[in-house]
């Protein structure tokens, strides 16, 4: 449940400070979490001996992915609206629903199903009504529309990048 919380939270913030530096968007959130957990590492019981140089790979791996998601979740905030954006994050719902099963072998019980199940269809529905509230030409690009826009990109030591999808 606290998780779910601080994921809300990192969700509203990023939405709402979508229009600042990218870059301190996706540093300060990682500062805050890299700190707390560094200074909770002494607390608890640690064998790292049992890590490889495989592990170490992983570990950079997930990093980097986390990193080019947050970019990407970012740039989606700064070039269409929240309402726009949110029926997406439902996929996580799927890929983690996937992800458990080809990983571990856990699927989720029938319940846990109804839930999401509810949850993807309540979102669904909600921007199906919203859109059809404010009217089907709202401001916003339509259906492959937003690749005309060009998406900037700041890579350390290179500066500012532009790349344009055609």
């Amino acid at each position: 449940l606290g998780a779910a919380g601080l994921n809300a939270t990192f969700q509203i913030l990023t939405r709402k400070l979508a229009g600042d530096d990218l870059i301190a968007l996706i540093f300060y959130p990682s500062l805050v979490g890299a700190v707390p957990m560094s200074l909770a590492v002494p607390f608890f019981r640690s064998e790292f001996s049992y890590l490889t140089s495989l592990d170490a790979l992983l570990f950079i791996a997930i990093g980097i992915f986390g990193l080019l998601g947050h970019f990407l979740y970012v740039q989606a905030f700064q070039r269409a609206t929240a309402s726009t954006i949110a029926p997406c994050t439902y996929m996580q719902l799927v890929w983690a629903t996937l992800g458990g099963w080809l990983a571990f072998g856990a699927f989720p019980h029938r319940w846990a199903l109804a839930g999401m199940i509810v949850i993807a269809a309540s979102a669904v529905m909600l921007t199906w009504y919203e859109r059809r509230r404010a009217g089907l030409n709202n401001g916003e690009p339509g259906p492959g529309e937003w690749l005309q826009t060009p998406m900037m990109m700041c890579v350390p030591g290179a500066g500012l990048t532009e790349i344009k999808l055609d």
